[in-house]
Parts: C-alpha cells; sequence; structure tokens
C-alpha cells in the first residue's frame, strides 16, 4: 500500500497498463507494448477491496492502437480512468527490446 489503507498509485497504473495490453491481445490477438500511458486518478482505492476494470480500443492503424480503460471499485465508481498507444512489434523488434528470445508459443501474437 502507499497511504495507510490506501493501494499505492502505481500499482493502479500497472493494472492499467495491463488491462490495455490484454485487451489488444483478446480483441486483436497481438502483443503490444506500451509507449505512452496517461492516467487520472479519480479516488483513492482501498486495500483489500475489489478492483474492477474495463478496457476498449478506440482506434487501430497498422501496428499503433490507442486504448481506453477505467478501474471501478466494488460500488462501481471510478477510481482510475486511462488512456494509452500501444505498438505491435514484430519478433525480431521485440528481441531487440527485451533481449530475450521470444517462445515459440508467442510467436504467433506478433507481426
Amino acid at each position: 500500500s502507499g497511504f495507510p489503507g490506501i493501494i499505492h498509485g502505481g500499482i493502479l497504473a500497472a493494472l492499467a497498463d495491463e488491462l490495455m495490453a490484454n485487451c489488444l491481445l483478446g480483441l486483436k490477438r497481438k502483443l503490444a507494448v506500451s509507449l505512452r500511458i496517461d492516467l487520472r486518478w479519480m479516488r483513492p482505492a482501498k486495500v483489500g477491496e475489489v478492483v474492477y476494470g474495463k478496457s476498449s480500443i478506440a482506434l487501430s492503424i497498422g501496428p499503433m492502437s490507442w486504448v481506453r480503460a477505467s478501474l471501478f471499485d466494488e460500488k462501481g465508481r471510478e477510481l482510475v480512468r486511462s488512456t494509452g498507444v500501444f505498438y505491435q512489434p514484430r519478433t525480431a523488434q521485440l528481441e531487440r527490446m527485451t533481449r530475450v528470445a521470444v517462445p515459440a508459443e508467442l510467436r504467433s501474437f506478433l507481426r
């Protein structure tokens, strides 16, 4: 936690990032890396409460996608509002960026 009883904002930022990337994986069947993320914290998230998320693709042009996501508390109140720009790399690009070989089972999700 950050402030006592409140989930650290960085954890919520990471959750929003993953939610947007997984939106692309689920809807476009493509792995993508975040190039830019903008976040707006609407209200504090309490430790121990369930956090829900919702995301959608706003626009995709070639390997670029603009994605939106929001995180909500158990009562449906918006905690975080985020937008992101994501890039779908080719296998060789991802390997250069990460310095790790892409596993065979993930190669079909890359350009």
